[in-house]
């Protein structure tokens, strides 16, 4: 089951044609796996979201992942 992460300013717009949209799943895999599009790939504590240099258009998506992880952390 995905669900998507929504915010006022959601999906963001990271280009003329493109938009990211975020989604919240469930881990099946004990480690993620990298594709071809990034660099690296791992898991952070939500504590650890401030020590990648994200893209621009991904720091503007920063603040609703927080809050995704903070509610489902209380659920």
């Amino acid at each position: 089951m995905l669900e998507e992460v929504l915010d006022d300013d959601s999906p963001w717009r990271i280009s003329d044609k493109h938009v990211l949209r975020l989604f919240v799943a469930a881990i099946v895999l004990e480690e993620p796996v990298l594709g071809e599009d990034h660099d690296e790939i791992r898991w952070l504590h939500p504590d650890e979201l401030n020590v990648v240099d994200w893209l621009p258009s991904d720091r503007l998506a920063l603040a609703a992942v927080r809050r995704a992880i903070e509610q489902r952390s209380t659920t």
